[in-house]
């Protein structure tokens, strides 16, 4: 199967980005393994996620030159790997503390990708060395691997690390190591497998927790162990249900809570929506989506990545913010509003996958996962999708070739009224689980109509009435480079009349009827992922007055 971009929004934005990626210097990722560092060594992770995204890069595009930067990455950690097999960066007698073992698991599942995509078998001596190393440290006497900072996780990253090295390399020491991993899960205060509610579970972090809920997926491949999708659904219910917010993200100080998504203004001092929470709540989404087909997972995924993904990306398309508040200023600048730089790697990786992640395949559909312009081709039938989604419900496609297969389309949660055309002629189609469905011939067209609206929803925050607005999928914001004062406007829900507008700086603007101050305006409201980035300083709201 080979899926391309064509022409929009998102793929403007995913080129720009592999641009700016190859301006980051391979050889200061290289030199992350070059002698010995103290304290809170970081750089290891992020060279980790580097080698992976350069390999994902490359295999979307082809691009020799992201797998020549990834081969001066993985040289260097081959040639610098300690004897014993250890590969943090560490000063000796420091290797098993803070985050050693963290950066050793993103380290481990680069070289992976990095083998897929080259058979250098340098690179997978590399793993399986130090995840021999680590597995008999953990399961031979030296510690308890749920025993970690940020309340028990940190260690238990290696999980993931693991089950992609038993992928392509099925040693029994591996398979022992994972089910070592397992059986310590249940047996601790972060029961994944068994809990009943996510508040319950000693860490509450967000990005820690994805990364070992997507290896309790793939161990659960491997093993054989069904309970590991069957808990990973149920935080995800949970998480969507209580902590996602209308952004698409949750988190506030990178941790689940009690107020989880209610409905309340978050500013940048109490650090909400960490990006990596939101990179971590898409991946697992995907994985999901992969193993069960379910149409809830795609939903979340078109939420968070037209939203928060966007929203926290700069305007250069270079960088990624490391909080994202609902109001207020914000900052993309990882540079000068960080002091970590997990949320810039994590970002760049999720750009990197989403050519992965706009269809797939299976023995009898073929479905778009997230709708936006892109052409299929699995060699007997390629799919051209044309469409402006999310900023318009008209989607394209059209089919050359044959297959048996038969296409499957998302009607997304939002949606109340759709149809659907083929070859010039309205279809009906049975609406199941969040699909429809109809078979596809050489020379067919089919149209999917999504029709959007204006929708306002109402809340209450400490005792004063206030609404959202989305469109879609797409939530707005109100930006004070339109407007005169974002907090002291009133929106007319009961008659607005809605026109659209177009201005240069934003994705998409409508005006709609308001009040400032008690006198009758028009109100622009911009998409949120636009939203305070027109101006320096500019200031936006996901919550007005009504």
């Amino acid at each position: 199967m080979k899926v391309q971009f064509g022409a929009s929004k998102l793929s403007t934005r995913y080129s720009l980005l592999a641009e700016n990626f190859l301006k980051i210097n391979a050889d200061k990722h290289a030199r992350a393994y070059v002698g010995e560092h103290d304290g809170g060594y970081a750089d290891i992770e992020f060279a980790g996620k580097y080698l992976d995204t350069c390999v994902r890069f490359y295999n979307n595009s082809g691009d020799a030159e992201f797998l020549n930067r990834a081969e001066i990455v993985a040289d260097s950690i081959c040639d610098n790997q300690r004897s014993d097999g250890y590969l943090g960066g560490l000063i000796k007698g420091k290797e098993w503390e803070g985050f050693s073992v963290w950066n050793q698991a993103f380290t481990v599942y680069g070289l992976v990708s990095y083998f897929k995509a080259t058979q250098d078998k340098r690179a997978l001596a590399a793993s399986e060395k130090c995840i021999s190393y680590i597995a008999d440290h953990y399961m031979y006497g030296g510690g308890d691997i749920t025993d970690g900072s940020n309340n028990g996780t940190q260690n238990l990253s290696i999980l993931i690390a693991v089950a992609v090295l038993y992928q392509v390399d099925p040693k029994e020491q591996f398979k022992d190591f994972m089910l070592h991993i397992a059986d310590k899960i249940r047996h601790s205060d972060n029961n994944f497998f068994e809990f009943d509610s996510i508040l319950n579970l000693r860490s509450k972090k967000g990005i820690e927790n994805f990364v070992i809920l997507i290896g309790m997926l793939i161990y659960g491949d491997a093993c054989c162990d069904p309970s590991a999708l069957q808990a990973c659904e149920k935080y995800w219910k949970e998480l969507n249900d209580t902590q996602i917010r209308e952004t698409g993200n949750g988190s506030t100080g990178e941790c689940w809570n009690d107020r989880g998504n209610q409905p309340m203004f978050l500013g940048y001092d109490v650090r909400p929506n960490e990006n990596c929470v939101a990179v971590g709540w898409f991946e697992l989404s995907s994985e999901l989506f992969r193993r069960t087909g379910k149409a809830c997972y795609l939903d979340a995924m078109e939420k968070t990545l037209y939203n928060h993904i966007l929203g926290s990306m700069d305007a250069q398309c270079s960088d990624f913010a490391y909080y994202q508040p609902n109001y207020g200023i914000k900052y993309t600048d990882s540079r000068t509003h960080a002091v970590y730089l997990c949320c810039r790697y994590r970002g760049y990786s999720l750009f990197s996958q989403l050519p992965e992640c706009l269809f797939a395949a299976d023995d009898h559909h073929i479905s778009p996962m997230l709708y936006t312009d892109c052409d299929y081709y699995d060699g007997s039938v390629k799919i051209e999708e044309r469409t402006r989604y999310p900023y318009d419900g008209a989607i394209e496609f059209r089919i050359s070739g044959s297959t048996d297969k038969k296409l499957k389309l998302r009607i997304p949660v939002w949606c109340q009224k759709y149809a659907m055309e083929k070859n010039g002629m309205e279809e009906q189609a049975d609406l199941k689980d969040g699909f429809i469905s109809t078979d596809i011939s050489d020379g067919d067209t089919i149209v999917l109509r999504l029709e959007q609206e204006l929708c306002f929803k109402p809340c209450e925050i400490d005792g004063t009435r206030y609404v959202s607005a989305c469109y879609g999928c797409i939530l707005l914001a109100a930006d004070s480079a339109l407007n005169e004062d974002i907090y002291d406007i009133l929106i007319d829900v009961a008659d607005p009349h809605v026109k659209t507008e177009n201005q240069d700086k934003y994705d998409m603007v409508f005006s709609v009827d308001g009040f400032l101050k008690g006198k009758k305006q028009r109100i622009k409201l911009v998409d949120y992922a636009s939203s305070g980035k027109a101006m320096v300083n500019s200031e936006y709201t996901i919550y007005m007055k009504y």
